[in-house]
């Protein structure tokens, strides 16, 4: 019987970039719940393509040890890293209209769906919430806004999930 090569073995740029996927969120939610940072408009963007990111991470992670090459590891780290890709062009445009770059979208400061809301609640809405707004950052690390940040991550989330896409493609299966 053959010995198992994991993940980490095989290709461990895929774990690390699998990993990053699902702690990244984890972060994100925890500075919303605990620090009371709620996300504007483009943050929840740029959130998309981790969630869709979730369930091919997830089976990197699982099929690691069984198959750490083969077509569905390939598809997998293929989707990450697009992913990813997708998350640091939506960041890259966030921070850009943060450095007043480029000015944002009018709906950058309004996350409230105000269609359903009646004349009294929306009122009392307008008078009790503090909307986050785009331009302005909401939480920094070191001077930097997360939006600044999530460009660099992400970028390099997606260039490690893309090479061990290429090292996935070129490693032979194993029976």
């Amino acid at each position: 019987m053959p010995a198992r090569t994991s993940l980490s073995q095989a290709h461990p740029c895929a774990a690390l970039a699998a990993l990053y996927v699902a702690v990244a969120l984890a972060a994100a939610w925890m500075l919303e719940v605990f620090a009371g940072a709620p996300p504007c408009h483009l943050c929840s963007l740029a959130r998309i393509p981790y969630y869709l990111a979730l369930l091919p991470a997830a089976t990197v992670l699982l099929i690691s040890t069984r198959r750490p090459s083969g077509p569905l590891m390939h598809a997998c780290l293929g989707l990450i890293a697009i992913a990813m890709a997708a998350s640091a062009a939506i960041s890259l445009y966030h921070a850009g209209i943060q450095w007043n770059l480029w000015v944002g979208p009018d709906r950058c400061s309004v996350t409230n769906d105000i269609l359903s809301a009646t004349t009294a609640n929306l009122i009392e809405q307008l008078q009790t919430t503090q909307l986050p707004r785009c331009q302005e950052p909401g939480f920094s690390v070191f001077g930097i806004s997360l939006a600044a940040w999530n460009v660099l991550f992400s970028s390099v989330a997606a260039l490690l999930a893309w090479q061990s896409r290429r090292a996935a493609a070129s490693t032979p299966l194993t029976p």
